[in-house]
C-alpha cells in the first residue's frame, strides 16, 4: 500500500521512511510525520463459528475451548423397526424349536449338551433387540478439546465411551455408512489412527455438513 504525505498528499517512497523510528519526511514539502498514524488499522482475522442450522443439534462451547455436541435419539425408524421385526420372527421360531428340545431335556430324553448347539442362536436373539434399541433410543455425545476426542454413547442410563488423543485425530468427513432399499445412507465419520468411526447417522444432510465443517474448524483451532 503506497504511503502518502498527510500534508500535501504526495506519495512518499521507502527511502524517505525510517521504519525503526516510525518516522518519515516528505520529499515534496519536507513535512515530518509518523507512518503508523497514516495507515488504516489492520484487523486480525477471527475464526468464527458458522451459524448452527435450525435442526436438532445441541452444541456447547466450553469456556476452556473445544466443542461438545449432543446428538439426540433417532426414535423409531425404518432401520430400527426392521431390526425389531426380524428379532421378533427369529425369537418366535427359536422359541418353538428350542421349546421342544427343552422339554426333552427336562424329561431326560435329550442330552443337556444340546444347549451348546442352541447357545449361538439364543445370543443372536438377545443381541438383535439390543441393536434395535440402540438405533432407536441411543444417544451420542461427542467431545473435542485440547485433551482429544471422546465419543460417549448412552442407552437407558448406561454409557460406553471411546477416547483418543488430539494428535491421533486426522479429521472429519461425511461418508456413506450403509445402504437402505438401495439408497446410500450417510453418516459423519471421524478418522482416528487409521480407523473410521461413524456417528450421527440420522441427522439431516444440512446438519451433517455443518457438523463436519465445524469439527474440522475446531480441530484446526485446537492444533494451532
Amino acid at each position: 500500500m503506497p504511503l502518502q504525505c498527510p500534508a500535501c498528499g504526495q506519495t512518499v517512497r521507502a527511502e524517505h521512511v525510517d521504519v525503526g523510528l516510525d518516522a518519515a519526511t516528505c520529499p515534496h514539502c519536507d513535512e515530518s510525520f509518523r507512518p503508523s498514524r497514516t495507515l488504516p488499522p489492520v484487523e486480525a482475522p477471527v475464526s468464527r463459528s458458522p451459524a448452527v442450522p435450525p435442526g436438532v443439534l445441541d452444541i456447547e462451547y466450553p469456556p476452556d475451548g473445544g466443542i461438545r455436541v449432543h446428538i439426540p435419539r433417532a426414535g423409531l425408524s425404518g432401520r430400527s423397526l426392521g431390526m425389531f421385526g426380524f428379532a421378533f420372527l427369529w425369537n418366535l421360531i427359536l422359541a418353538a424349536v428350542f421349546g421342544g428340545f427343552l422339554i426333552g431335556m427336562l424329561q431326560g430324553e435329550v442330552p443337556l449338551t444340546m444347549l451348546l448347539f442352541f447357545l449361538p442362536f439364543l445370543i443372536v436373539g438377545v443381541v438383535m433387540p439390543y441393536i434395535g434399541c440402540r438405533l432407536a433410543w441411543g444417544r451420542t455425545t461427542l467431545w473435542l478439546d485440547r485433551d482429544g476426542l471422546a465419543i460417549v454413547k448412552e442407552l437407558f442410563g448406561r454409557q460406553r465411551s471411546r477416547s483418543f488423543l488430539l494428535e491421533e485425530v486426522e479429521g472429519f468427513s461425511r461418508e456413506v455408512s450403509y445402504e437402505e432399499n438401495d439408497m446410500p445412507r450417510y453418516a459423519c465419520q471421524a478418522r482416528v489412527k487409521g480407523k473410521k468411526i461413524n456417528f450421527a447417522h440420522r441427522l439431516s444432510e444440512v446438519d451433517q455438513d455443518w457438523l463436519v465443517a465445524e469439527l474440522n474448524r475446531m480441530l484446526s483451532t485446537l492444533r494451532a
